[in-house]
């Protein structure tokens, strides 16, 4: 669809934005491992990933089949 009838960079997302220390946590609780997380930011140190979607969803009305955190499980555990 992209391919045909888009024009410009369109960001695959599910819009769900996190936090560093929430993606390690949630990683994890997926593979049943306590990760150590430092307390605190670095500088320099990104403190949030989250791409933005709306392009995507408003000229093709694409929404995401599953959660962020779905398809984080399956590709850690498999």
């Amino acid at each position: 669809m992209l391919l045909e009838f888009g024009n410009r960079t369109y960001n695959v997302t599910t819009s769900e934005g996190m936090t560093v220390s929430e993606l390690v946590h949630t990683a994890g609780v997926i593979v049943g491992k306590k990760v150590p997380i430092m307390p605190g930011n670095r500088n320099g140190m990104d403190i949030k990933y989250q791409m933005d979607g709306s392009r995507l969803f408003e000229e093709f009305g694409w929404q995401p089949s599953k959660k962020f955190e779905d398809h984080l499980k399956e590709y850690l555990l498999s």
